[in-house]
């Protein structure tokens, strides 16, 4: 049986959103992504191309890069750097039913040409969840989608 891990300070969840706070500070782009995923929360890394068979070439003219960033237990982090300065959910979501066909539980790091923005989706099966960064408005957002 897996030891429970308790933090009855919260301490760690304080250190935990300090760090993230920072990182979203002072980094921007497929930077941040892999310091996210790669250094504050440990995953596992993978930094390897998208197979081809999952996106389709009709999808892939939009895009300027796409990897499988990480992984943790059946969750994969992939990041995609589209070809646009503005990221809309009309050009996401094919990418994201593609992807999840074939990662169904993922992490899906989208990248606006620029840095600019960034969109994170958290996809289980049909459920999808929406973190918006726009540094043009200096917030964050969480949206909720349902597919």
């Amino acid at each position: 049986m897996a030891e429970q891990i308790t933090d009855p300070t919260g301490e760690h969840a304080m250190g935990l959103s300090a760090e993230i706070g920072e990182l979203l500070r002072t980094s921007r782009g497929m930077e941040l992504a892999r310091r996210l995923f790669w250094q504050v929360l440990e995953f596992d890394r993978v930094n390897a191309p998208i197979p081809p068979s999952i996106l389709p070439a009709a999808c892939r003219r939009h895009i300027a890069e796409c990897c499988i960033l990480a992984r943790h237990a059946d969750v994969h982090v992939c990041c995609v750097r589209l070809l646009a300065s503005e990221l809309l959910v009309a050009m996401e979501t094919p990418l994201l039913q593609h992807i999840g066909a074939a990662y169904p539980v993922s992490l899906i790091v989208f990248l606006s040409f620029g840095d600019r923005q960034i969109d994170i989706w958290w996809q289980d099966g049909p459920s999808r969840r929406r973190l918006i960064l726009d540094e043009a408005r200096d917030c964050s957002t969480v949206t909720g989608i349902c597919s």
